[in-house]
């Protein structure tokens, strides 16, 4: 047959398309948007066939396109990286006045623009938009549009551009996707059919100009037919499907199917999943139902903990929808390094970079030597190295070589004394061969690249090492993150154009990690049976008898890009292109299609002022309204922690002192802060003096106060030190010492110097020690009599005797012999 054959949307596709090609006659292969509909239609078809069978074929629509353009010719498909490096060197030639790309740009920092340009072509040939449009935009370009002189700038340039770009792929057999499609309209039937009898197009909805014009060919010569699902009178890319065609519009009777949904809201992304948990298991009919259920979240943020709740009450589930690789640990390793890289001044790396990187889960957990817990040890014993309160020579440093910390012996010695306490037999030069081997993987290895195809190696042999001595390899996510790292790095070295080109190391490294933080991963499971967790997208064409959709907020359905191109959207449709609401349809059809063929629909949202709910999930709620005419027809079922609050005492409890606290009590020494800290809270009184916590001290932190008031007090502790006269203080010479002294410790004063606002600061601290210079000349003593004295006390009470302690900061003598007691308050 060949046609439109026009099912409704409740029909399932997959049984019908199944069906279908199980009576056909002849060599036959089906094209759909997705490949999840064929692992679906080939388990409908064994069901129907009872025995072996040769499955028909089946492709995507990009799949179908490269057999029939890359197939049977030596033409090869080059990346969106490698035509992005075409297209800049190409706008360079062409832009000779720098009127585009301005002058000093390198390929990494006109790498967004240059991806605006390539999507921008790619669009043209998609859309097969013809010269003379752009000639038409150029002439009003000419005349400028009301943007950026730049876009003005490129849209006259576009046509020649795009020229240039597609002579230069055709003269070196090189091809994109976009340009792929855009050649396969001028194919011949035959070429087209690849000879097959009839190729079946399953469920189309949007199609772009160069697909319409390759499958009208295939129509007109009676192999192809269509099937679309749903009403063409309630979609018009639908109705342009038949018009495109030149085929009379199916009259599809409205469906009236009553539909029962369940509205539910949560909290977060944690409760939403916990809320999803709870209704599967709670319904029992869902045991032998998992096959028919599906899970839909459009927000990716969601995935780790829905995972984490499913596994808790069945292991039989499959999660396939495009995880983004930026957000697996192994790419927040690779961003580590790289971001550690950049960031240090010759030899020396910025402490609080190296510190990203070794306290990485995986790093701590990676078995140098064999032993997991020495990684761990090394890691936390650096990070201590570098605290201020550090006898190491690394103490304190924002900025520190690698060398340094590998001849640091206070530093060996504690990761030496600490590894045998853990009962590991590792002597000193072993510590420092593991610190050194540690180093080299993250650091030392990265440090001399030049090239593209130097950086890919680097990658490569870094995924080999972790994967050899780390855990990452048995976390499925992170074990994909890998192998499409190393795809990603062969592909770039392919490219000998692009790979042998010498770049600044800081724009290899970004050119790198902007290649492949917008890959995605394809998981875990298996697709012909249990739960399916999906997003929308990949849910295309499929029908499930429940299904529970997440996130049904209005940035996630329909989930809109709101990073627009830079071209103006009057521009976009001149040329005939409107993706923005091309995507909204899309996903519109998508929802509306997936719950018309569901019998059990649950719909679940985040409840919060940020996020209002999806305009999809308002529309539902007032046609439910509308039908029953009254505004409180919907329920909207609240998620329940059930936490039971008979368990909590609107009372504080109370516990009696022991005799062994009281005597703990009573052997502590006091001070002033740790007075204050009991009577502004118990709780933090209890950590910090019963259990010795400290806050953890991270290293390279710009300073706050309580490093400043330390910076401070030193140097007012060694300017007004013991002995120090008044008459001295009156004079020129101390005021130049005074001031000199300031500015030297300012120079010495690494965290200081690393504040953004460091002059700022320094200008307000000068101006705040001259004052305070000021003042000590006006105020009566005769010298100091002592500073930074320690002094210890004891206070009888009714329940015993405690011990009081205190500091002084500084103490003066005047005329008449009294003492004068001096606190220094930086805040």
């Amino acid at each position: 047959m060949s046609g439109i054959i026009n099912i409704s949307a409740s029909q399932n596709a997959i049984d019908f398309c199944a069906k279908y090609l199980f009576e056909a006659k002849g060599k036959i292969c089906c094209i759909s948007g997705g490949r999840r509909p064929s692992f679906f239609i080939k388990k409908k078809l064994a069901a129907l066939h009872k025995k072996s069978f040769y499955p028909p074929d089946f492709f995507t629509n990009p799949l179908y396109i490269q057999k029939v353009f890359f197939e049977k010719s030596n033409i090869s498909q080059i990346s969106n990286l490698q035509a992005e490096f075409i297209l800049y060197e190409i706008i360079k030639t062409l832009d000779k006045d720098k009127q585009i790309i301005k002058e000093n740009t390198t390929f990494a920092k006109g790498l967004g623009w240059v991806r605006e340009v390539r999507n921008f072509i790619e669009e043209l040939d998609l859309e097969d938009v013809g010269e003379k449009s752009l000639l038409n935009i150029k002439a009003n370009a000419d005349i400028k549009y009301d943007v950026p002189q730049e876009i003005n700038n490129l849209l006259i340039k576009t046509n020649e551009i795009r020229h240039s770009f597609h002579d230069f792929l055709e003269k070196n057999n090189l091809a994109t996707n976009s340009f792929a499609f855009l050649k396969c309209k001028d194919k011949t039937v035959r070429e087209l059919s690849l000879d097959y009898d009839e190729i079946i197009l399953l469920a189309p909805f949007y199609m772009y100009k160069t697909e319409i014009e390759i499958f009208k060919k295939l129509m007109d010569a009676k192999k192809l037919t269509i099937i679309i699902s749903g009403n063409p009178n309630e979609y018009l890319a639908l109705r342009k499907i038949y018009e495109n065609f030149n085929q009379p519009i199916a009259q599809m009777p409205k469906e009236e199917i009553k539909k029962d949904f369940n509205i539910y809201s949560a909290y977060d992304d944690q409760s939403q999943a916990v809320l999803v948990k709870n209704l599967i298991a709670k319904n029992e009919l869902l045991n032998d139902q998992l096959d028919e259920t599906l899970i839909v979240t459009p927000d990716e943020n969601i995935v780790m903990p829905l995972i984490a709740e499913l596994t808790s009450i069945t292991d039989n589930f499959n999660v396939s929808l495009g995880y983004p690789i930026h957000i697996t640990a192994i790419f927040s390793i690779l961003e580590s390094i790289f971001a550690s890289l950049i960031s240090k001044r010759q030899k020396a790396y910025y402490v609080r970079d190296i510190m990203k990187v070794l306290t990485n889960p995986f790093v701590k957990n990676m078995r140098f030597l064999g032993d997991e817990p020495i990684s761990r040890i090394i890691a936390h014993k650096i990070q201590d190295a570098f605290g201020s309160n550090s006898q190491s020579q690394i103490s304190g440093k924002l900025f520190v070589e690698l060398q340094e910390m590998i001849s640091d012996k206070d530093l060996i010695d504690e990761i030496s004394k600490t590894v045998k306490a853990a009962k590991q037999n590792l002597d000193k030069d072993q510590c420092q061969k593991v610190l050194e081997e540690i180093f080299n993987v993250f650091f030392a290895d990265w440090q001399n690249i030049e090239t593209l195809a130097q950086l890919c190696d680097c990658a490569v042999n870094f995924i080999e090492k972790i994967l050899r001595l780390s855990i990452v390899g048995r976390h499925s996510l992170n074990a994909l993150a890998c192998q499409a790292i190393l795809d990603y790095a062969k592909e770039i070295k392919n490219f000998k154009i692009l790979s042998n080109q010498k770049f600044l190391q800081e724009d290899l490294l970004n050119i790198f990690l902007e290649g492949i933080k917008d890959k995605r991963l394809h998981t875990f499971g298996s697709p012909f049976e249990g739960l399916q967790v999906l997003g929308l997208l990949e849910s295309r064409n499929l029908s499930f008898k429940n299904i529970y959709i997440l996130s049904m907020t209005e940035s996630n359905i329909p989930k809109i890009s709101k990073d627009q191109s830079f071209i103006p959207a009057e521009i976009m449709q001149a040329l005939g292109i409107s993706r923005i609401e091309a995507d909204f349809e899309i996903q519109k059809y998508m929802f509306e299609r997936l719950i018309a063929g569901a019998k059990n629909i649950n719909l679940i949202y985040p409840e919060n002022e940020d996020e209002p709910k999806s305009r999809f999930l308002e529309k539902i709620i007032w046609q439910k309204q509308l039908e029953a005419q009254k505004l409180d027809s919907v329920q909207i079922k609240r998620f329940d922690l059930a936490i039971n609050p008979s368990t909590f005492n609107a009372e504080k409890k109370k516990y009696k002192k022991t005799k062994e606290i009281k005597d703990f009590l009573k052997g502590l020494n006091y001070s002033h802060s740790s007075i204050a800290s009991y009577l502004d809270c118990r709780l933090k009184f209890y950590f910090s003096y019963v259990l010795g916590l400290k806050e953890q001290e991270m290293p390279g932190e710009e300073f706050g106060l309580p490093a400043l008031g330390t910076f401070l007090h030193d140097y007012l502790k060694d300017m007004f030190c013991k002995g120090t006269k008044k008459q001295e203080i009156l004079s020129d010479a101390f005021k130049d010492k005074y001031s000199s002294e300031l500015n030297k410790r300012f120079n010495s004063f690494e965290a200081l110097a690393a504040r953004e606002d460091a002059f700022l600061m320094k200008e307000l601290i000068k101006y705040k020690m001259e004052s305070f210079l000021n003042t000590q000349r006006d105020r009566d003593f005769v010298e100091v009599f002592d500073c930074e004295q320690s002094f210890a006390a004891n206070i009888s009470a009714k329940t015993g005797v405690y011990k009081i302690k205190c500091k002084i900061d500084r103490i003066d003598i005047d005329e008449k012999g009294s003492f004068i007691l001096i606190d220094y308050k930086s805040g």
